[in-house]
């Protein structure tokens, strides 16, 4: 799961699931920041048309979380009822008892 820093809401960072779409004030698509991963990598990258008008402070000096989920969880298969919210960052690190107080920078 990839995440990005979107601001502070009652002292706490909001993380929005990426993918993540942004449009322009017609409806069209603007960007999105998309994600790719394998086993030993994973890549964060802009798509889009224009992306040379994609402000700058939406394209550099940005946090993002990436958070590894087991892909085999017996518990939490399609057909449960229990499924977690994906694209609550703070749920999803609780479902897998993650400790995100060490998180490792990447530059």
């Amino acid at each position: 799961m990839a995440y990005r820093a979107d601001g502070v809401s009652a002292g706490r960072t909001v993380w929005v699931q990426i993918p993540e779409s942004h449009y322009y004030n017609d409806g069209t698509l603007f960007f999105t920041y998309k994600f790719n991963f394998t086993l030993v990598d994973y890549e964060l990258y802009l798509q889009g048309f224009e992306l040379n008008e994609v402000p700058a402070d939406l394209r550099t000096g940005q946090k993002f979380r990436i958070v590894v989920v087991p892909g085999n969880d017996p518990v939490n298969t399609n057909k449960s009822v229990n499924k977690p919210d994906y694209s609550d960052y703070y749920a999803v690190i609780k479902k897998y008892n993650i400790d995100d107080s060490n998180v490792k920078q990447v530059n």
